[in-house]
């Protein structure tokens, strides 16, 4: 799998790190070989005191890994009162300690990110302009551009398109013969929007970093160094939900998070409970990055998208949690299946709920409606500490069905409630004629 594409801002040579950029510096690192035996050369020189390097050492004895993930922690908390942490001095610390390779790997990631030059144009060019020109600087890349109709979906669904005017899209490019005049006709109805209101350019590239495209994340950063001021008000202008949030000594309801509040929101330690709802990529990251350092055992998702950095803290938050349930989520490729596979030997999970609505922001083929329903069927033979097990609008199909059946009549005693498509009620009672007494362990939705 390729490694997850960056949050745009953290390569901004401008941009504050905080401590909830840790797995990311940790993670653009590993990318480019950064040798973790040197870590207290680097720390010395991001100006972690050798007193509190000492510290870290004698505190995690022969252990370079956690060493060097606490140098770098501490940079980014500036324990030290040292300046504020930037790419820019990382990249500085790693030219003074002689990782020359390193520090260059990241300077070229960054400018290979950050590709528009606002100052190069005339200063009453509009920003309209700027976004056709963000748009046309990234086009080779945008030409074959992964799943190109879900994209025009989501933006039918985001009101970036407009229904009337936009309506036919998708099937318009369903109709082209290949996928580089799917992705031109795609390209041509986003320039049109932006030509009335760049900050739609801004959604585009969202939308693309979610269904999987590392483009997205280009632009991201374009729009961020171009329109700086404007991509705080972002959210707030396009994002249908007020931000409100709760918190009690046991639960955490998020509706609509901002990606400061998600950073910053204290984590009571009594908390068992986050309920994360209509929140943006980056959001949600944020917040599921801290999951691990918290006492939470319940995680409930919905309507939001996730990136590859949320998918891997929740697998690696997995371990601790009794319930996970995730609706309306649009997942990354390849990222269910990182869930599911990690549902086999999981064993303090006893509730888990995977739901999608109509609108799928998951496209199924037969083929992976097939594979979900194998993977399925091997969580039932193999976990026996599930409890309650959910599958809602991954269109199973009838031969996938029978097989996570028969797992549960020959190969789980333990499962208490399978709740699946209504759709599917009728094929499930007959298989239980036939196979077992498993009707009061289905439940249909």
């Amino acid at each position: 799998m390729d490694s997850p594409p960056l949050a745009a801002s953290i390569l901004s040579a401008q941009n504050t790190l905080r401590i909830a950029d840790l797995r990311e510096v940790i993670t653009l690192l590993d990318r480019h070989n950064y040798s973790r035996a040197s870590y207290e050369q680097l720390a010395l020189h991001l100006e972690v005191s050798y007193n509190r390097l000492e510290m870290i050492r004698k505190s995690n004895p022969g252990d370079v890994q956690a060493c060097f993930t606490a140098c770098l922690a501490s940079w980014l908390r500036k324990a030290d009162s040292m300046e504020d942490p930037t790419i820019d001095k990382l990249i500085a610390a790693l030219r003074v300690i002689g990782q020359n390779a390193v520090a260059d790997g990241i300077a070229k990631e960054r400018q290979n990110t950050c590709t528009y030059d606002r100052t190069s144009y005339p200063e009453d060019t509009t920003n309209e302009k700027h976004a056709n020109n963000i748009l046309d600087s990234h086009v080779k890349q945008l030409q074959s551009l992964n799943r190109p109709c879900d994209i025009a979906r989501l933006l039918l669904a985001e009101g970036i398109f407009n229904e009337n005017e936009h309506k036919d899209v998708v099937k318009k490019m369903l109709g082209r013969s290949t996928k580089l005049k799917c992705c031109h006709s795609l390209l041509l109805d986003v320039e049109l929007v932006i030509q009335k209101d760049y900050k739609k350019l801004m959604m585009f590239a969202r939308l693309c970093e979610i269904t999987g495209n590392k483009v997205g994340n280009s632009i991201s950063m374009d729009c961020f160094d171009t329109f700086r001021e404007e991509t705080i008000s972002l959210e707030r202008e396009y994002y249908p939900h007020t931000e409100n949030i709760s918190v009690s000594d046991s639960e955490i309801t998020l509706t609509a998070p901002c990606l400061k509040t998600c950073k910053e929101i204290q984590i009571p330690e009594t908390a068992q409970l986050i309920s994360l709802h209509d929140a943006f990529a980056d959001s949600a990251s944020a917040i599921l990055l801290r999951l691990q350092m918290t006492s939470i055992a319940y995680l409930c998702i919905n309507r939001t998208p996730l990136s590859y950095d949320s998918v891997h803290s929740i697998v690696d938050v997995l371990q601790k949690l009794k319930a996970l349930r995730l609706s309306n989520v649009c997942l990354p490729p390849t990222s269910l299946s990182y869930i599911l596979n990690a549902l086999l030997t999981n064993e303090s999970l006893q509730e888990f709920t995977i739901q999608f609505d109509d609108q799928m922001m998951l496209p199924l083929s037969s083929a992976s409606a097939g594979f979900y329903a194998q993977a399925i069927s091997n969580i039932i033979r193999s976990n026996s500490t599930l409890q309650y097990i959910s599958i809602l609008g991954l269109r199973l199909g009838e031969a996938g069905v029978g097989k996570i059946l028969l797992a549960l009549a020959k190969d789980n005693k333990t499962l208490r409630l399978l709740t699946l498509d209504l759709s599917h009620q009728d094929t499930a009672y007959r298989f239980a004629e036939a196979n077992g007494p498993i009707k009061d362990r289905l439940s249909f939705s």
